[in-house]
């Protein structure tokens, strides 16, 4: 890691900053193996151990002139050696050489190992004539020259390049980037890039609570019916042979999308195969209004005041009630009073419910008559078809008798046997007969009408001593009557005279 810019190094008013974070973004240069996109770090250190390389073969140290005659002066750098060998090639190019004279220049010489290279057999050339390798020198020094210039001219424009970033780029504050287009996100043109990539992720880890994690989206694509691809269409119109051969499916989706359009194709492929379900039933098995079979029975009233309907049948799916969500129950009874509740029938008919009616919340009903009558119109639709049915059921108050509580006594304050017959109810609109038995025949029987009298009780004289005697009330309301029996009793001798 770079060792960040000390204060004391930078100009005044200079932020610093790591030359890491600074980018070559100049031309690549493949002598140096220096791309676009290396950080500033990378671009020194490149150039640094370039010109080291080429620092040490300037290094003059390294060269032996010693088989030369004493140099004076003495070279003190590169050029003045370079201009020293020029100037021998030059002396000795311009002389004629003699023939007889062995010696050098025309003698061999050991050369650098720098300079050391196969020749075309692949034997290592180690030793050159001194003029081949004066040549030699040259050129390379040459090469080496023209390589500098364009180092130094590369250096030129980095260091250019650097002090423009140095001065310019890291002076200024933070760069504000903003999302130019209106985002769906927030429906701000212009956001700013932090605030846009902080909702951005708020909305996509939202997205992924809803969505599931992408490792449960891939698992939840593993989820194909085993063999569904190879299955028959249920399509009956279909062609193709399997699911697999329908277009746009996809065996072995590995995407979700690729596993929703295969889902869709098997919904389409199952609804178009009910579809044609339907048609079929609709043809044979048709629901009309002889399927809504419904009826119903009820019980109660008097002691408990209630009236309990209860039903049975079943109204078929799809079919509610023509307007609202009630019907009507109408209760007529046998003293000429009449109340109307309205209730839930369907809920009753399908679930075989009871539904109770309290016949003491409404004044124009009474729950002390006789005898009863319910009736029921219902009308029922699925949209198209409309059925009305009616229904009625008549009873008797099953709980008159108990209510009645009425007894038979004997009396002895009479001075023949006699007995009577006592009742609780005192209604009006009704009137009492009571008939005395002994066992099944008829003894004597009394009117007792509530508009004429004023007792609850009867009263039968002229007995025969100890005779067991029963009675029974029959109520009458109108054309309606129940018979209640009271019983028996025996009574006593008559009183002596």
């Amino acid at each position: 890691m770079a060792t960040p810019i000390k204060s004391n190094d930078t100009q005044e008013g200079c932020n610093p900053i790591s030359s890491n974070c600074v980018i070559w973004q100049g031309p690549d240069i493949p002598c140096i193996n220096l791309c676009n996109g290396d950080s500033v770090s990378d671009v020194v250190a490149k150039l640094a151990e370039k010109l080291c390389t080429i620092i040490d073969q300037l290094d003059i140290t390294v060269y032996d002139l010693s088989c030369f005659d004493p140099v004076c002066p003495t070279p003190q750098n590169f050029q003045d050696i370079i201009q020293f060998l020029i100037d021998k090639v030059c002396a000795l190019s311009q002389q004629t050489p003699t023939p007889v004279d062995p010696g050098c220049p025309d003698c061999e010489v050991t050369i650098a190992s720098c300079f050391q290279e196969p020749d075309f057999l692949g034997n290592l050339i180690v030793s050159l004539q001194l003029k081949d390798y004066v040549i030699k020198i040259g050129n390379e020094i040459c090469s080496i020259l023209t390589t500098i210039t364009t180092i130094q001219s590369s250096i030129a424009d980095l260091d250019t390049r650097v002090t423009y970033i140095e001065e310019n780029c890291c002076n200024t504050g933070p760069v504000t980037i903003n999302v130019p287009t209106t985002s769906c996100i927030s429906g701000v043109s212009g956001l700013n890039i932090v605030d846009f990539v902080t909702q951005l992720e708020t909305a996509f880890c939202a997205l992924q609570a809803r969505t599931g994690t992408p490792l449960e989206i891939y698992n939840a694509i593993g989820y194909e019916c085993a063999g569904l691809p190879a299955s028959a269409p249920l399509d009956p119109a279909s062609v193709t042979p399997t699911m697999s051969a329908l277009s746009g499916w996809t065996i072995s989706p590995t995407t979700l999308a690729e596993s929703y359009i295969n889902l869709w194709l098997t919904v389409c492929d199952m609804r178009a195969a009910i579809a044609d379900l339907q048609t079929e039933l609709a043809a044979c098995c048709s629901v009309s209004c002889a399927d809504i079979v419904w009826s119903f029975t009820a019980t109660g009233i008097l002691g408990s005041k209630f009236i309990e309907p209860t039903f049975s049948g079943s109204i078929p799916a799809g079919f509610d009630y023509c307007s609202g969500t009630t019907t009507d129950i109408t209760v007529t009874d046998s003293i000429g009073n009449s109340a109307i509740f309205s209730e839930d029938v369907i809920d009753s008919i399908n679930n075989g419910t009871q539904i109770q009616l309290d016949m003491t919340s409404l004044p124009t009903a009474s729950e002390q008559a006789i005898w009863y009558q319910l009736s029921i119109s219902l009308c029922v639709t699925d949209g198209t078809l409309s059925c009305t049915q009616s229904r009625s059921y008549n009873f008797y108050n099953t709980n008159w008798c108990t209510a009645l509580t009425a007894s038979i006594n004997a009396n002895a304050t009479l001075p023949a046997s006699a007995v009577d017959v006592n009742w609780t109810s005192v209604l009006p609109s009704t009137t009492y007969t009571i008939n005395l038995y002994s066992g099944t025949t008829l003894v004597d029987s009394q009117v007792w009408t509530y508009a004429v009298n004023t007792g609850q009780s009867v009263t039968f004289t002229g007995l025969s001593a100890s005779t067991a005697y029963t009675a029974r009330i029959i109520s009458t309301q109108g054309s309606y009557s129940i018979e209640c029996t009271v019983p028996g009793v025996a009574i006593t001798a008559a009183p002596a005279p």
